[in-house]
């Protein structure tokens, strides 16, 4: 990677970017010293060389995450190295045929140039560039996945037993954290998606808790779904009561839904009670989602987890157009192409780890 490091140097117009891991400041003559800016980006270029070259190393993976920990800056510096990628789109591609439009962002009218020595090499940069760009995307969940006491995969569900005897059914890439101790039965739902079964007990209610939500039953059968732009609770029999826990305002409405209601949450705090026909309460279960009037980010979301390669929509023009439709989670790419094609989307596939949407 030495020559995409000279280029990233060359950038900054000549000015000296010294890898702080391996040398120290060298003061040339007639020469600015480095700023701390250029200093941080030469970091990060160290690590995407780095893990590169140790892909495999689990001790060097945690010392980058307590590096990217360590700083906002780092942060900062390591996302702009990784949009280093996007540089070697202008590269002579390493294929003899150019990839088809809706696979990639090269259009039809560029033309083919022969295979360079080192673009065989540039291309496998450009993909761990991209790889190592998804680890601060998935900071956050990792985070998560740590306090949960059940937690699941891509497009992988369980059928966990509770130790009342309730049902819980979770959702691909989904977590939860459980709390019997006291006088509630209280889940916490971390991330995902999740479909309860309740056992009554009049003496102990049963608490899900979300970040904008609190759904109280005593028995009953819901789901509650965490999307990207709203969180919903949707009831498939009985009934729940569902409170407003944004900002601390616990009390500032009480609704209660029956079988066939679904009331969704948006960040701004507003909310909207639909109906939902009770078959597609939890229809996820099933590898079918239906939605009624909801966001493109908030159903994105969903196909994200039962969908190896990280999904990305660029403008929020897209992602918060309105959609009704089924969908087959059991195939996210189709699913995927439903979902933004009647709006003008079109789907990248950036080397089978990102699925970029534009316009």
């Amino acid at each position: 990677m030495s020559f995409m490091l000279s280029a990233y140097h060359n950038s900054y117009r000549g000015r000296q970017m010294q890898d702080s891991f391996h040398s120290s400041r060298i003061s040339g003559s007639g020469e600015q010293p480095p700023t701390q800016r250029e200093l941080q980006l030469a970091d990060a270029m160290d690590w995407l060389m780095r893990l590169e070259a140790h892909p495999e190393d689990v001790a060097l993976m945690q010392q980058h995450l307590d590096w990217l920990a360590a700083s906002p800056q780092h942060q900062s510096a390591w996302a702009h190295a990784c949009h280093t990628w996007r540089l070697l789109q202008a590269l002579p591609p390493t294929e003899a045929i150019v990839p088809e439009p809706q696979t990639s962002l090269v259009t039809a009218n560029v033309a083919v140039f022969p295979v360079s020595p080192w673009a065989h090499y540039a291309r496998r940069l450009a993909g761990v560039a991209i790889a190592a760009c998804l680890i601060l995307v998935t900071l956050p969940s990792l985070s998560l996945f740590l306090q949960a006491d059940y937690a699941t995969g891509i497009g992988e569900s369980r059928q966990i037993s509770l130790a009342d005897g309730s049902q819980l059914y979770l959702g691909a890439d989904s977590a939860i954290a459980e709390d019997y101790s006291g006088k509630e039965r209280r889940i916490q739902l971390l991330k995902g998606e999740a479909f309860f079964d309740v056992v009554p007990d009049h003496t102990r209610p049963f608490v899900v808790n979300t970040g904008k939500l609190k759904v109280t039953v005593l028995g009953t059968r819901f789901n509650v779904v965490m999307g990207k732009l709203s969180e919903s609770v949707s009831v498939a029999s009985g009934k729940v009561a569902v409170q407003n826990q944004q900002m601390g305002q616990a009390d500032t409405f009480a609704q209660h839904l029956l079988a066939g209601d679904q009331l969704t949450i948006a960040n701004n705090g507003t909310f909207v009670l639909s109906e939902l026909a009770v078959e597609d309460v939890g229809s996820w279960r099933d590898k079918r989602l239906y939605v009624q009037d909801a966001a493109i980010a908030d159903v994105a979301a969903t196909l994200q987890r039962y969908h190896s390669s990280r999904i990305v929509i660029l403008g929020s023009d897209m992602e918060t157009q309105r959609v009704t439709g089924a969908y087959d989670l059991a195939a996210p790419d189709q699913a995927l192409e439903s979902l933004v094609s009647p709006y003008q989307g079109k789907i990248h596939n950036l080397m089978g780890l990102l699925r970029l949407v534009t316009r």
